[in-house]
């Protein structure tokens, strides 16, 4: 491997960073990131979760928003503390990204529309969110998750994501069903963007992207980030570090080099990591098998930050 690609500046688009480091009785793996790891592999942004778990997983609990709004504020104390991390909030950030944290909150289960709501929305924005997936798996009052293949786009959806888009925010397709996607694409103008996602002609599991959405992703300039979750990789066997790279080369073949990015759910897997990239250390080997298979160079540049450089700065600027 040249030596660009050996110490590769990396953008990661979504890590459950805060919760893995909070919840070790549920993640039960060995440590698959870290504030020290970061830092340590040139990750110079990452996509942080506002992942909440509530107790007994009573994920429509009101409970969810206070543990959301501790992240925010647990995030801002860590960058607080230690001068060389910093909050990512606008598209001027990417000039200079080190050690940068966008803060991003993974499904709004609790979200009615009541004045209360916006109010909160409003204030985690003062807290330095700007990124917003409105489903996580399970359907809300906003649209449908993946564990609901019919389920479709509310008008209260519609309404949060044109709110953020006025906010200038990052909305995530990510754990969208297939028709809250759609409607989702509908009711948006920017670069249609999934943080974590992989090929469904891979690997047949709702939570993939077929052929068709991965090529509207393109038309609209958008991006998806490969996930390092075996079961979203290979759904009946232990996955290597070249089947990560079959489901790269499969979206560079549909979408082009424009529109693959890293969104490796690292500190969030639960249902198994792939030998090899069960922490961000791995990710040069990643490059090499890619580089193995002659993508370009410039392709994997763009695979390792260019490309979420340009689909996130285009959604935090005015449209």
């Amino acid at each position: 491997m040249t030596n660009i690609l050996q110490n590769i500046p990396l953008i990661d688009c979504h890590q459950d960073l805060l919760a893995h480091l909070r919840y070790r009785d549920v993640y039960k793996q060995n440590q698959q990131t870290d504030y020290a790891m970061l830092q340590k592999h040139n990750v110079i942004c990452t996509v942080a979760t506002a992942f909440p778990i509530p107790e007994n997983e009573a994920w429509f609990h009101a409970s969810a928003n206070t543990l959301i709004e501790r992240d925010l504020i647990d995030y801002q104390s860590h960058c607080a503390c230690i001068p060389s991390w910093s909050i990512t909030t606008g598209a001027e950030s990417f000039n200079t990204l080190q050690n940068g944290l966008l803060l991003h909150i993974e499904g709004l289960n609790v979200f009615t529309g009541t004045p209360e709501d916006w109010a909160r929305l409003d204030r985690w924005y003062t807290l330095g969110l700007r990124s917003v997936g409105i489903v996580w798996n399970l359907t809300n009052s906003l649209g449908g998750g993946t564990k609901d293949a019919t389920s479709r786009l509310t008008p209260l959806g519609k309404s949060v994501l044109q709110y953020l888009e006025r906010k200038h925010m990052i909305i995530d397709f990510a754990h969208m069903n297939e028709p809250t996607f759609w409607d989702a694409a509908d009711a948006t103008q920017g670069p249609i963007y999934v943080s974590h996602a992989n090929a469904q002609a891979l690997c047949n599991s709702p939570r993939n992207l077929n052929d068709h959405q991965l090529r509207a992703i393109a038309q609209r300039d958008g991006s998806v980030g490969v996930m390092f979750a075996n079961r979203f990789i290979c759904a009946d066997r232990k996955a290597t570090i070249a089947d990560v790279a079959n489901h790269i080369e499969h979206m560079l073949n549909i979408m082009g080099p424009r529109h693959v990015h890293l969104g490796t759910d690292l500190g969030g897997i639960i249902s198994g990591t792939i030998d090899g990239l069960d922490t961000v250390a791995g990710i040069p080997d990643l490059f090499a098998e890619l580089q193995r298979r002659n993508i370009p160079e410039a392709t994997l540049i763009a695979i390792a930050h260019s490309n979420a450089t340009r689909a996130l700065s285009a959604m935090l600027s005015p449209l």
